[in-house]
Formats: C-alpha cells, sequence, structure tokens
C-alpha cells in the first residue's frame, strides 16, 4: 500500500505519507512542487483489480465521470474539497485533491461518550446542510461514515474569536452564505461579542456615488446595530479625506464606546463590486485596518466577516483582500 511514498507523480506532485487504503485505491499525502511554499495536497490513487482491456474501458469511464462531479462539487461548496487535477498513469487513475487540514469526527464521537442536544443538533446540521446540496446537484453519496467527515483544524467559529479576524465566505448564491454568516455572528455572541449584520443590498443607490457618501452611510449604519447615537456629524468634519474620517469614527467613537470585541458580518458586498473606484478604495481600507489590528489593541477587537459570491467578478487587486 506504501509503494509510492517517495514517487513524484508528473513531475509535480511528491507523495511521503499514506493516509489509508481501500477497496478502490490508496489515500497519500503529497507536496505539490510548482506551488510557492510546495502546499500539501491528497493524491487518492485508483487502480482496477481487473486489467482487462474492457474492464480498463469502463473504469476510464466512471474515473472520469467521478472527477467531473468531484470538480463540480468542490467548486461549488467551500465545505467540500476542491478537485486540483486527475490522470491515468500506466492503466492506473490518480485525483489529486485539496488537503483538509484537521481531524475526522471519530475523534469527537466516541462510544459510550455521550454529547448535549445543543452540540448534536449543531453537528447535525452542519452535516445535513453539505449533504442537502449534494443531494441538490443530483449525487448521492455512498460512503458517509464517520472516517470521512472532516472538521478542519481551525473552522470559522474559532478564527472569529481571534484578535483582529478577517474572514471572507465565498461561494454561489443560494449555497448557505448568510446562514452561515448568521451562525458565525451568533457564536460571536455567545463568547461575549457585540455583533453587527449590514447587508449591502440595503443600501440606496445614491450611497454608492462617491466614497464618501458611502463611507458615511456605513459608519451610521453600524452604530445603529450597535445601539449607539449617530455622531456623523460629529466626526466628519475638517480637511482629512474620507477613509481618515471613517477610521476615526471607528478607532475613537465605535471601538472605543464599546469594551467587548465586535464582529462586523458583511452581506451582499457584490453589490460594492459594480462601482469599482468605492470597492477599491474601501476593501484596501479594510484591509488596513486588519494590518493595524496587528499592533495597535484598539483594533484588536474588530472582527470582520465578508460575504459575497463567487460568481461575481471581483475589480480588485488580490493583494487588498488577502483573507
Amino acid at each position: 500500500m506504501s509503494h509510492l511514498i517517495g514517487v513524484t507523480l508528473r513531475n509535480r506532485y511528491k507523495i511521503f505519507q499514506c493516509l489509508g487504503g481501500g477497496g478502490f485505491g490508496d489515500t497519500y499525502l503529497a507536496r505539490d512542487l510548482d506551488l510557492p511554499g510546495q502546499p500539501q495536497c491528497v493524491v487518492k490513487h485508483l487502480k482496477p483489480k481487473d486489467s482487462s482491456p474492457a474492464v480498463l474501458a469502463i473504469a476510464t469511464r466512471l474515473f472520469e465521470t467521478e472527477a467531473q462531479t468531484l470538480y463540480r462539487l468542490g467548486n461549488a461548496h467551500n465545505q467540500i474539497p476542491k478537485l486540483f487535477a486527475h490522470f491515468e498513469e500506466n492503466g492506473e487513475f490518480y485525483l489529486v485533491q485539496e488537503f483538509v487540514d484537521g481531524h475526522d469526527l471519530t475523534k469527537e464521537i466516541i462510544s459510550g461518550s455521550s454529547k448535549s442536544e445543543q452540540v448534536v443538533f449543531k453537528l447535525l446540521k452542519d452535516i445535513l446542510e453539505v449533504l442537502a446540496f449534494v443531494h441538490q446537484q443530483n449525487v448521492i453519496h455512498r460512503d458517509i461514515k464517520l472516517q470521512n467527515l472532516m472538521r478542519r483544524r481551525k473552522d470559522c467559529y474559532e478564527t472569529i474569536l481571534q484578535p483582529g479576524a478577517l474572514i471572507r465566505i465565498k461561494a454561489p448564491r443560494q449555497m448557505g452564505k448568510t446562514s452561515l454568516l448568521t451562525r458565525v455572528l451568533d457564536h460571536g455572541t455567545q463568547h461575549g461579542c457585540q455583533t453587527a449584520y449590514l447587508n449591502f443590498q440595503a443600501a440606496d443607490a445614491e450611497f454608492f456615488t462617491s466614497l464618501d457618501k458611502f463611507l458615511q452611510w456605513f459608519c451610521g449604519s453600524i452604530a445603529q446595530e450597535l445601539n449607539l447615537k449617530d455622531k456623523l456629524s460629529e466626526y466628519w468634519q475638517g480637511v482629512l479625506g474620507s477613509k481618515d474620517k471613517c477610521t476615526n469614527y471607528f478607532q475613537r467613537y465605535l471601538l472605543s464606546e464599546i469594551h467587548s470585541p465586535i464582529v462586523l458580518g458583511l452581506d451582499e458586498v457584490d453589490q460594492v463590486f459594480q462601482y469599482p473606484q468605492v470597492a477599491s478604495e474601501f476593501f484596501g481600507l479594510l484591509r488596513a485596518w486588519h494590518e493595524t489590528s496587528k499592533n495597535k489593541e484598539t483594533w484588536k477587537k474588530l472582527r470582520l466577516v465578508i460575504v459575497h459570491s463567487k460568481e461575481v467578478y471581483i475589480p480588485l487587486n488580490i493583494n487588498q483582500l488577502k483573507l
């Protein structure tokens, strides 16, 4: 089962560890030599037991169908591992998938150990939401078991509790992004955070006509969500630029007024992408706040969750929103 360790497939995927095996093949951990940092990936080696031409033809067809399904599901849902490559060598088949850094649910569900109703409900909800999506794609998962259900080592629930956290939830429409955002905000509330939810589709079109109007709307809406008084007239004065005024509004008012961490849930931000100049300045500002949080205690209290749809083109320098 471990005869591939040390082998480099396609001059790119260097296998270094065996993760397990079964009736259909073996699974390995590899490094992608073509990418910076040589990130880890999973290689699944599928080898037909019968190498006759007739069986090989059927195996090839099934392999192509499986790869197409995995590619489609992985690109459409952020809780399903992405397919990076699929290929055939010497009558044997290989799938290269995203590596999920975490543990399977056998580490959490142990025979004889009980769980509270709340924990069980949340666990089932998390699993069934993904399964429902798979069924909506006319796919049936035939091997659902604890060993095949992974918990990421550091998921968004854990991340949002970190000082200065910045999370991006990106997926196509109707894939449960808002539902996940709601659960993240609720998790923050349960851990002593103040939360504010802002749906950018609620903004009037006139607010997107200039950065100044947009940032005033943004600050005013967040203050309202946090049940604080509107003090725009006090902070929106002088010769400073709009981004400086917005930063002062958060630093000297919102973050100073509330002593607990603040989680901002920014939903449907695709709306901003239609206005490239506003979008570039706004997301650059969020990125600057995130960087500031690494050094300034006040900004460590601010945590951001940004939600948008995968199919929408983002006219931004990718380094400005490196999440």
